[in-house]
This record gives structure tokens, sequence and C-alpha cells, in this order.
């Protein structure tokens, strides 16, 4: 744990392993690989068509991740839950 949030295993980009996949614990990168431009979920998409999630990533790791907003962190989960149901 870091800042009272879960640290999860998640899946590892398949370009950054060269295709042999796995797991590990990335508690500073968010949901996308910004070197390849996949996202990071099962299945893992190539996400070149969305810019702004590569540069929301970019923003997420530069100013959330370093203050301790991770990805399992209670902001996160509410900032999703708000995504979901288009509630602000």
């Amino acid at each position: 744990m870091i800042h009272g949030a879960d640290v999860i295993d998640r899946t590892l980009c398949l370009r950054c392993t060269q295709g042999s996949g796995g797991t590990g614990r990335l508690p500073r990168i968010g949901w996308v690989c910004a070197r390849h431009r996949r996202w990071l979920g099962t299945p893992q998409h190539d996400i070149r068509a969305l810019p702004e999630l590569v540069a929301a990533e970019r923003r997420y790791r530069r100013s959330l991740a370093p203050r301790g907003v991770l990805v399992r962190s209670a902001i996160m989960h509410w900032a999703r839950e708000c995504a979901i149901t288009g509630v602000a």
C-alpha cells in the first residue's frame, strides 16, 4: 500500500514485454503504455486514434501519481464512477 491505496498487479504492455506478457506492480503508471500507445486492460487495444488518452496518462504520471493518487485510490474510484455515469 502507498498512502492507503492498494498497489495492484496489472497486465504489462505486450510490446514492452516483446509479446511474452506478464503482470507487475506499477503504482505510478495508469492504464496506458504511453510509449507504445496501448490500453493496458485485457484485451490490450491500440489507442493511437485517441491521443487524449495518452495525454491524460502523461498528465496523471506528472501530476497525480507523485502526490499518491494511485489507480486504486478512493479518488480514482470516484472519478471512474463519475465517468461511467456521466455525473460531475
